[in-house]
């Protein structure tokens, strides 16, 4: 093998290494965030020993609960994204830093570029519309019911008044 192809195998051992490290550390880092989340969840869920328990206001006090649990699934949802989005540009732009590497001429360069440029484009774009979407089935998750809560309460105290 010549030198110059041990270079590029080990530049490309290294490029691989260091994407692979990046990976286990973002994996450490949601686990450790997954935990707090679910840390959090417990704690949401000590609410539940007010269960089969009356008071006033006990309606929107279970809204709540129920707005507080949409919102810690949608926050694992949506963190497992980030996660996953943050582990796939690294995979893509190591996979580039190769590709880019084993270019021959000026031309294998830009057309490298111009291919990377474009997959990249897409998916950026698949990535964002993916949370996006999320993101906003979330809110509507954790609004859901507090707007039926809250919503009827209003539409109570309207047609009261109005009569």
């Amino acid at each position: 093998m010549s030198t110059a192809k041990k270079k590029a195998a080990a530049a490309n051992t290294a490029i691989d290494t260091a994407a692979e490290n990046f990976e286990a550390t973002a994996d450490m880092i949601k686990d450790g965030v997954d935990a707090a989340i679910k840390a959090g969840a417990e704690q949401a869920k000590a609410a539940q020993a007010f269960e089969g328990i009356e008071f006033p206001g006990r309606e929107n006090f279970d809204a709540a609960v129920k707005a507080g649990e949409a919102y810690v699934a949608g926050i694992q949802e949506l963190n497992g994204l980030f996660f996953k989005a943050a582990k796939d540009a690294v995979r893509f732009n190591s996979d580039a830093a190769k590709a880019l590497s084993a270019c021959k001429s000026p031309e294998e360069i830009t057309e490298a570029q111009a291919k990377l440029a474009q997959s990249g484009f897409e998916a950026a774009v698949e990535t964002g519309t993916t949370i996006g979407k999320t993101a906003f089935k979330v809110a509507g998750d954790v609004s859901a019911p507090l707007t039926s809560q809250f919503g009827a309460a209003y539409n109570e105290f309207v047609s009261k008044t109005a009569a």
